[in-house]
């Protein structure tokens, strides 16, 4: 098997890293986590539960065309299922801990707004 290295700098680093992230998550069918990963401060707007909801709903809808045997909020494929979401988790891990992040693989639940509904 052929070995290769990256030379990337700190910030190349962690953009391939989340590249892999998100490509994983969209292969296992965890659309629910896109918002989460593309949503940011430096988009216009404060009604970032709005924006996050809206795109959950058709989301999901595109999950459910994608994958039909996926039924339900939060259920996915997981590690195993799908070869090339492995291989880009695996290389998310790789870079997430080179970049200084001791976290295990369940402990990644980033801090993220909460969302409080107005009567």
């Amino acid at each position: 098997m052929a070995k290769y290295i990256l030379d990337l700098t700190e910030e190349q680093a962690k953009t391939v890293a989340q590249a892999c992230e998100f490509f994983a998550r969209i292969k296992m069918g965890q659309f629910n986590e896109i918002p989460y990963l593309l949503l940011s401060d430096e988009l216009p707007g404060n009604d970032y539960c709005t924006r996050r909801d809206t795109a959950n709903k058709y989301l999901l809808d595109a999950r459910k065309a994608i994958y039909p045997e996926l039924q339900g909020v939060g259920h996915s494929y997981g590690a195993g299922k799908i070869a090339d979401a492995d291989r880009a988790f695996d290389v998310y891990q790789v870079l997430r801990h080179a970049l200084g992040d001791p976290r295990q693989p369940f402990q990644l639940g980033k801090t993220r707004p909460g969302c409080t509904k107005l009567e």
